[in-house]
C-alpha cells in the first residue's frame, strides 16, 4: 500500500487528531482529481476526501459558492 493511503487509517486527520487547514487544503486539491482514476488507488485517501466533504462547513460553502454562482445544489460536488 502507498505511503500516501496508509496516512488517513493511521490518524484521523492530516496533522493528527484535529482537523486544520491542512485537511482543507488537501481536500481541495483531492476534488480536482475526484472524477478521475487516480484516487481509485488510493481508497483511504478518497474516503478521507469524502469525509471532509461531508463536513457541515465544507458543505455550507459549497452551497455558498453554487449560490454566487447562481448553478444548481449540488452542481459544484
Amino acid at each position: 500500500m502507498p505511503t500516501i493511503d496508509r496516512m488517513p487509517q493511521a490518524q484521523p486527520f492530516i496533522t493528527g487528531a484535529d482537523f486544520t487547514v491542512a485537511d482543507i487544503i488537501l481536500t481541495c486539491v483531492l476534488r480536482e482529481l475526484r472524477k478521475t482514476e487516480i484516487l481509485a488507488r488510493h481508497p483511504n485517501v478518497e474516503d478521507h476526501r469524502r469525509r471532509c466533504e461531508e463536513r457541515p462547513a465544507f458543505v455550507k460553502i459549497l452551497n455558498a459558492y453554487e449560490d454566487r454562482l447562481g448553478i444548481p445544489r449540488g452542481s459544484a460536488r
